[in-house]
Parts: C-alpha cells; sequence; structure tokens
C-alpha cells in the first residue's frame, strides 16, 4: 500500500504564468519554495507552513487562504482547497494590493468557487 506523500496543486487559471510575468525575477526561487512547501503533506498533517505561513484570509465566504512568496514586503498567493489532496492555485497578488485583499478577491470574483 503506498501512501501519498505531496498534494496536488492545480493550475488552471494560470497563477504560476501571471506570477512569472508581474515579479521580479528575483522572487522566482521564493516562488519554486512556495510552491514546494504547498505540495509538501507534511505541512498539512502537522499544520505547519514555516516559508509561506500559509493563513486562512479572514471575512470571506468562501475559504481562501493566503501563502507569503518572499521575506520583508512579500507577494502573496491565494490558494482553496480543491479536493481531497488538492490545492487549487487562485490569484497572485504583489505587495501593493495584499494590504486590501477583500477588494482583490471582489475584483477577481469568479475564480473563486
Amino acid at each position: 500500500m503506498s501512501i501519498q506523500r505531496s498534494m496536488i496543486l492545480t493550475d488552471s487559471l494560470g497563477v504560476i504564468n501571471d506570477a512569472l510575468k508581474k515579479m521580479p525575477k528575483t522572487l522566482w526561487g521564493c516562488l519554486a519554495e512556495t510552491l514546494s512547501e504547498l505540495e509538501d503533506r507534511d505541512c498539512f498533517i502537522h499544520k505547519s507552513w514555516p516559508k509561506t505561513h500559509l493563513e486562512v484570509v479572514e471575512s470571506t465566504c468562501e475559504s481562501i487562504y493566503r501563502a507569503r512568496i518572499g521575506n520583508g514586503n512579500p507577494w502573496r498567493l491565494h490558494v482553496q482547497y480543491g479536493g481531497k489532496n488538492e490545492i487549487v492555485l487562485k490569484d497572485v497578488l504583489p505587495p501593493e494590493k495584499h494590504d486590501r485583499v477583500q477588494a482583490s478577491i471582489a475584483a477577481k470574483k469568479t475564480r473563486y468557487r
């Protein structure tokens, strides 16, 4: 019997491509680390995300989570649970927009279920 050791990331909206177009190249490695941590099933089992600090976005009807990309004034990656081991990438936000998270989600509400 095999045990699945990773979460499945789904990017049907092209969030990774969008991030690579918008983000400075110096953060591409940080994006890869963020995606890697989101795929790590152990982080979900232990509810510990040391690099991304995955947290629920408060005051949203849907369960939307955000993960940090980088340190300092980081970019944010929005995700939702899609199914039993699935994380669905929803959006990437630059530092100047992640403080107005509700407005950012409302502007792209069709992305979120």
